[in-house]
This record gives C-alpha cells, structure tokens and sequence, in this order.
C-alpha cells in the first residue's frame, strides 16, 4: 500500500515561542490518502498536493507499507503553500 501523510503545525509546546512550532503529522482519517501504486512517482506527488491543499495542510509525506503503522516513508517532507 502507498499512502501520503499529511502535517499540520504544532503549538510549539512547553514555550509556545515561533522558534518551536514545526510541522507534525496530522491525526485522523483525513490526514491518510491511499494512492494507487500503478501511478508514476510525479503521479503520487501531484494526487498528495492536489489533496493537501484542498483539507488545508501544510505539507506531506509519502510511504509504503502493510498498514499505516507500519508505513516506511519513501519521499521525504515536502511543504505546500
């Protein structure tokens, strides 16, 4: 399975200072896209970012794995704006 994990940013808990926010990923069912592995890798890039800007993250990851938990990231953090 191929999945792209989106971020949002943190609090920037315990000092709440700019310095310590920084993106972390995002919980829940939206925060998981399920892309189809026949697709090319600038395929994938291109279905992540279109999905991440629409539900309003800042970045993403992709993976590959069994399940979500288990999930290997295979590109990097990339931001969106």
């Amino acid at each position: 399975m191929i999945f792209a994990e989106f971020y949002h940013l943190s609090t920037g808990y315990p000092s709440y200072t700019a310095k310590d926010i920084k993106p972390i990923p995002a919980c829940g069912s939206d925060s998981v896209l399920v892309i189809d592995g026949r697709l090319s890798r600038d395929n994938m890039h291109y279905a992540a970012i279109e999905r991440c800007i629409s539900r309003g993250y800042i970045g993403y990851t992709l993976n590959s794995g069994e399940s979500f938990t288990r999930g290997r990231e295979f590109a990097k953090y990339r931001g969106v704006s």
